[in-house]
């Protein structure tokens, strides 16, 4: 199930967070959000059709998504090139944990 919401009446971050809890996709104008079984994570689509891993389901990155979207409006650039392969998500996601194993000091 997608919901959509406009700037203008951009819910609460505790009532999107429980949104995508329940399973629902987020679309906010052009941006959308939700959680990826495959990836394990929350996975967004830009308004210029750029995928994106944004990190666990938490109150904390959804506020963080949230709030990027209140400041700027929007994800990304425009891009020059086709579209990414969600392979590269993977490989995204892989870096992201491997940086977060990083910070906190272990070895991978």
């Amino acid at each position: 199930m997608i919901e959509t919401f406009s700037m203008q009446d951009l819910p609460a971050t505790c009532v999107l967070y429980d949104k995508l809890a329940a399973g629902a996709w987020l679309r906010i104008d052009a941006n959308a959000i939700g959680w990826d079984d495959d990836f394990e994570a929350l996975v967004g689509t830009n308004a210029y059709g750029q995928d994106y891993v944004w990190g666990a389901l938490t109150l904390e990155k959804v506020e963080q998504w949230r709030q990027r979207l209140v400041d700027s409006g929007n994800f990304g650039f425009c891009p020059d090139r086709e579209e990414e392969h969600l392979d590269v998500l993977a490989l995204q996601l892989h870096l992201s944990n491997l940086n977060v194993t990083i910070q906190n000091g272990c070895a991978a």
